[in-house]
């Protein structure tokens, strides 16, 4: 019982400390925009902040979602399924990331009012999204297998 309290707040404290890490980006960001682009810069990167919980959200859902079935398959012995799974799980994620990647190049004002911003917030937005769609593979690929690795 004592080994599984040790393993369960290891886990925690990194996911703590993760929250603690991705909360101090999003405010180092809004401190830069607040100051370089004032407070129409910081609406539209509060609207935009939506689209990287979106992304978040997506890249955890697969790789928990692809850990639990790894582990599961692992236990069993059913090493093929498990190597399926994983395999799987990166062409989920590589997928959804080149999905973001091109609407964040070519649909970015149309996202835009998606989520509600006005034609001043607009050219805003679009900076911020294209900008975000450049490293956004990446962030699905380190939100997912940062999961799917640690089981």
């Amino acid at each position: 019982m004592k080994h599984l309290k040790k393993e369960f707040w290891r886990y925690m404290m990194f996911a703590i400390l993760g929250m603690i890490g991705s909360s101090g980006a999003i405010l180092a960001d809004t401190f830069f925009v607040s100051h370089r682009l004032g407070s129409e810069g910081l609406a539209a990167l509060n609207i935009a902040i939506a689209i990287f919980g979106l992304l978040n959200g997506l890249g955890m859902m697969i790789g928990i979602g692809g850990a639990t079935r790894y582990s599961i398959y692992k236990a069993q012995q059913r090493h093929g399924e498990a190597n399926q799974t994983f395999t799987l799980s990166f062409q989920m994620t590589v997928g959804l990331g080149c999905l973001f990647f091109f609407m964040g190049l070519y649909g970015a004002s149309g996202l835009a009012k998606c989520l509600g911003a006005n034609q001043g917030y607009i050219a805003f937005m679009y900076n911020l999204f294209k900008n975000d769609s450049y490293v956004c593979t990446k962030f699905f690929i380190e939100s997912s297998f940062h999961v799917i690795c640690s089981s």
